[in-house]
C-alpha cells in the first residue's frame, strides 16, 4: 500500500498550496489578517484593566479585533481608542502597518490592471483560437 506522502493526492495538494502560497494577494490578504488579529491580541493584553470601566476602554479580544480591523482599514469610528502608554504604541504600529497594506493591496490591483492595459496595447492579449 502506498503512504499518503507519496500519493498522487497529496502531490496535487502541495503543488497546488505552494501555488496559493506564493499568490500576491493572498500573502496580502494574510498579512491584513494577521495584523488584525495579532493586533487585537496585544492591544487586549495591554488595555484589560478590570479597575477602570469606562466604555472606551479595549476590555477584550473581540473589541481589540474591532479595534485593530477598524484602524488598520483607517475608518476610525473613535468608539474604542488606547489609553495606555504601551497601548498607544501599538496602536501606532497597528496604524502604520495598516496603511502600508492597503496600499501595497491598492498597488498590486492597479498594477494588474497597468499590465493588462501594456499588453493590449502591444497585441500580446491572449488570442481564442475556438469559437471566434
Amino acid at each position: 500500500m502506498q503512504r499518503f506522502w507519496e500519493s498522487r493526492f497529496f502531490r496535487r495538494f502541495k503543488r497546488r498550496a505552494i501555488e496559493i502560497a506564493n499568490n500576491t494577494y493572498f500573502q496580502i490578504f494574510t498579512g491584513i489578517l494577521l495584523c488584525v488579529h495579532i493586533g487585537g491580541l496585544i492591544i487586549s493584553i495591554f488595555e484589560s484593566n478590570p479597575e477602570n470601566s469606562a466604555s472606551t476602554i479595549i476590555q477584550n479580544w473581540y473589541q481589540g479585533i474591532w479595534w485593530a480591523f477598524v484602524t488598520v482599514f483607517t475608518i476610525g469610528y473613535g468608539d474604542y481608542f488606547p489609553i495606555t502608554t504601551g497601548g498607544r504604541f501599538v496602536a501606532v504600529f497597528i496604524m502604520v502597518s495598516g496603511v502600508a497594506l492597503i496600499s501595497l493591496l491598492t498597488a498590486t490591483i492597479s498594477s494588474a490592471f497597468v499590465e493588462q492595459r501594456i499588453r493590449k496595447g502591444q497585441g500580446l492579449e491572449k488570442v481564442k483560437l475556438k469559437g471566434h
